[in-house]
């Protein structure tokens, strides 16, 4: 499921002209928060329920590089959850669909 959408920003891009690897830890951690939104954790939420999710354990693995510009699409895996935990799988890839 498609979590989220961005594009990449100015400031996210490195003196070699593509998107700084620090950066897509961002692009990451923004689709947890419309992960959060999606589930109910928005602000409000957080506030009724007095919790939120935050990030355990996190890999990435780079395929290929970006630009200033390129439409990113954020998707979701839920792989396995429980009461206390989700166990998610974020995969980011240029709106054209290449990775």
């Amino acid at each position: 499921m498609i979590i989220f959408n961005t594009q990449v920003a100015a400031e996210w891009v490195d003196y070699n002209g593509h998107m700084n690897d620090a950066e897509y830890a961002r692009v990451f951690s923004l689709a947890v928060e419309a992960l959060m939104d999606h589930i109910g954790l928005d602000e409000s939420g957080r506030a009724d329920y007095g919790y939120t999710i935050y990030t355990l354990e996190t890999h990435l693995c780079y395929q290929r590089e970006t630009h200033q510009g390129e439409p990113l699409v954020v998707s979701l895996a839920l792989l396995d959850s429980d009461t206390k935990r989700l166990h998610v799988f974020l995969s980011c890839m240029t709106a054209k669909g290449k990775d």
